[in-house]
């Protein structure tokens, strides 16, 4: 059958085992998610036309589409879906599509392994999905490891298409390019954000990009089958940041569902993961890797990477680097508060021990008892406040940009960070 039968018959029978989910899922695709999609294709087939979406607070995040021509991109594709449908499920006042309903939608409609679906069919798979709203894009790159990002909103009942703001960076800045996304659709939205809701959005998935792009290839192995290769691929991920939640619960994940062996899926493997073709376009996935990886290593200390080609398996072992830090605005949305003053968010990639030192300036001081700490080993909470204020005035705050200086850092293997410096306006950082 061609897909676009399916787009015309689909209708409310996908929506009556499921609609949206408000818990974080798992990331592997079972039989129960291909037999609903069967299932739900089968019912559809019945009906004459596309039902309305009462539910307005359902959010769907389709696959981004990279029109790069750099194949080593590819992983972001799935791999910002994954990112803002995590965000998203932390949001209490909406209902987010899970991903492995959406991929196993995709394969029973044939979309291939890739599962990109265009401008005009999207708002049809948003209503299959019982989607109010969709998110998307496109992945464009430019020279070495530049890329930019084209986000879109796309109200699935008008089936009008929103352009959010174009955000752009390397591959290091993956982190805060996703935010840019997420927080652009909470602003179009209009949800209204607690604080904690917040400082958890302002938490990125990992600390490591390489840990990121491994996951991301991971899961894409993982939706065509391959499970010993995106084992090891989660593997390569713990290896990078043994922190990273979600790859460790994929590949436990993995494990009770019997999908690999838990003898040589383990976060202590050594053995890199081998090419996989993909079903359409030939390119290689450790070849892939090897790009992407190598790009994502700049500045990180990465020092693994996949063989794509030869007889050599043994990678080269995880350099001792130090810990490294990542910040977040402030939590009151992305603007410093004059005179009441806030709390700053910064992340390790790696269990830390003590900081030494944080200095503030700009007539900016620290504030709170006490005012810096250590939390949960990975993270840094600083408090801020304007120099002096009387009443609603601030005195001594001569500057909108606030400097932060954050030294002395040391994980629980004694290794020191070097002095990072970070800087924050009244728009944000």
């Amino acid at each position: 059958m061609k897909k676009s039968y399916f787009f015309k018959m689909l209708c409310t029978g996908i929506t009556w085992v499921y609609c949206a989910a408000t818990v974080q899922a798992g990331q592997i695709v079972t039989q129960k998610d291909r037999d609903w999609a069967k299932q739900a294709v089968r019912m559809a087939e019945k009906e004459k036309k596309l039902s309305s979406i009462s539910a307005r607070n359902t959010v769907g995040v389709l696959y981004f589409n990279n029109t790069s021509g750099r194949s080593e991109l590819n992983p972001l594709q799935k791999g910002l879906a994954i990112m803002l449908i995590t965000d998203l499920m932390k949001i209490d006042s909406i209902q987010v599509v899970e991903r492995v309903k959406l991929q196993a939608l995709l394969d029973e409609m044939y979309f291939g392994s890739s599962g990109i679906v265009d401008a005009k069919t999207a708002p049809r798979v948003g209503q299959l999905l019982g989607a109010y709203y969709l998110s998307s894009g496109d992945i464009a790159g430019g020279a070495a490891s530049d890329l930019s990002i084209t986000p879109v909103l796309i109200d699935v009942p008008l089936e009008k298409v929103a352009q959010q703001k174009i955000t752009a960076g390397t591959v290091e800045d993956i982190f805060r390019m996703e935010k840019e996304i997420l927080f652009g659709i909470v602003q179009q939205l209009n949800i209204s954000l607690s604080s904690r809701e917040r400082a958890e959005l302002n938490k990125p998935l990992t600390a490591s990009a390489a840990a990121a792009f491994a996951f991301f290839l991971g899961i894409d192995l993982s939706d065509k089958g391959s499970y010993a290769e995106a084992a090891k691929m989660f593997e390569k991920a713990l290896l990078e940041d043994k922190y990273f939640t979600l790859a460790k619960d994929s590949l436990q994940e993995m494990k009770s569902l019997g999908l690999t062996d838990s003898a040589s899926a383990t976060t202590q493997s050594t053995t890199p993961a081998k090419p996989v073709a993909e079903a359409e376009g030939g390119s290689s996935f450790g070849a892939v890797a090897l790009t992407v990886l190598g790009l994502a290593v700049v500045g990180g200390g990465v020092a693994f990477a996949l063989s794509s080609s030869g007889d050599d398996d043994t990678p080269a072992a995880p350099a001792a680097e130090g810990p490294s830090i990542t910040s977040s605005n402030p939590a009151n949305g992305g603007r410093l508060e004059d005179c009441q003053g806030g709390t700053l968010y910064f992340y390790f990639n790696k269990a830390i021990q003590n900081c030494a030192d944080v200095t503030i300036s700009g007539g900016w001081s620290r504030s709170g008892n006490p005012p810096q700490s250590i939390v949960n080993s990975t993270e840094l909470h600083v408090g801020y406040a304007a120099s002096r204020t009387t009443g609603s005035v601030c005195y001594d705050k001569d500057s909108d940009t606030m400097t932060v200086v954050v030294s002395g850092c040391q994980d629980r293997e004694g290794r020191t960070m070097q002095n990072a410096t970070f800087s924050f306006t009244d728009g944000g950082m």
